[in-house]
């Protein structure tokens, strides 16, 4: 494991070589996270440093909402794919 000199992750080698790197911004708060893949997530945070938003690799949006007192009030996923539509076609039959 490798930390930086306030004491954050920068990496981690797992038993087999993997690797996954931590990114941080000036206020602490990990930014991204990427795994020996090259998969990358990423997270945002608020001026008070709460946790707002989450970027998994597959483009799937996680968005937290607080009340005044810090609360977790709403959680909300979305994909960045859009949905799946399905058409059914079937013949039309002659009465």
């Amino acid at each position: 494991m490798v930390y930086d000199v306030i004491g954050n992750l920068l990496r981690v080698t797992d038993p087999d070589e993997a690797m996954t790197e931590y990114t941080y911004d000036a206020r602490g708060n990990k930014t991204s996270a990427k795994d020996a893949m090259g998969n990358l997530t990423t997270y945002q945070y608020d001026g008070a440093n709460r946790l707002v938003q989450t970027t998994d690799p597959g483009g799937k949006v996680t968005q937290v909402t607080y009340d005044a007192q810090d609360r977790v009030v709403k959680v909300q996923a979305r994909s960045a794919r859009p949905p799946r539509s399905r058409t059914t076609i079937r013949p039309i039959r002659a009465r």
